[in-house]
């Protein structure tokens, strides 16, 4: 999977920060899960997110493209994270999956996320909140809400902890309690390791 971040933007339009990044990804678990399952990157590059916001009067874009299961099946994907002054920000993400049978669709995760720390490490802390739309039903199929540590031991090295609930009105079994765990590993200019267990 790979990842491509492009210019951090002021709310007025200046560019603040232009850089572009590369990110390779890696399941820790089962180094990518036999290419990682559809379910497992369903909304978005990373399913472990880090207690950290955006510069304040910033936005983020982002895009990715990825391969699911099956040979057929794909993934495209972008992100828009924005923040005001305050202490939280909001993410927009539209994609497109296709599935191994050639069907898209489009799907529009909305999150919002805080928090209750400085940012400034060495442990941060918050919460982020959550919902998912898919054309295939014409509906808001998907709520969650997650509590995000993040926690910086070495100046390269992020580790990530994310546990909450999740209700998903596609499954028989609609609520269930999530968690996950990842690391970044700076190695190198734009180069990261990233590694995550669900």
């Amino acid at each position: 999977m790979l990842g491509f971040q492009a210019d951090i933007v002021e709310l007025n339009g200046s560019i603040i920060n232009s850089r572009l990044s590369v990110t390779v990804g890696a399941c820790a678990v089962v180094l990518a899960d036999a290419a990682i399952s559809s379910t497992a990157l369903a909304s978005g590059q990373y399913d472990v997110d880090p207690a950290e916001l955006i510069d304040p009067r910033s936005g983020l874009f982002e895009a990715w493209v990825g391969r699911g299961a099956g040979d057929e099946s794909r993934r495209i994907y972008g992100s828009l994270a924005f923040r005001g002054d305050g202490d939280w920000m909001g993410i927009i993400e539209p994609g497109r999956e296709r599935d191994a049978d050639g069907n898209w669709e489009n799907i529009l995760v909305l999150e919002g996320v805080t928090l209750f720390t400085d940012g400034e490490g060495p442990a941060d802390f918050g919460l982020l909140l959550g919902t998912e739309y898919t054309n295939a039903d014409n509906r808001f199929e998907m709520a969650e809400v997650r509590a995000l540590a993040t926690f910086m031991p070495h100046d390269r090295v992020m580790l990530h902890a994310n546990g909450g609930i999740e209700r998903d009105r596609r499954e028989s079994s609609r609520t269930a309690l999530t968690w996950g765990a990842g690391a970044e590993v700076a190695l190198g200019g734009p180069i990261e390791a990233v590694a995550e267990v669900l």
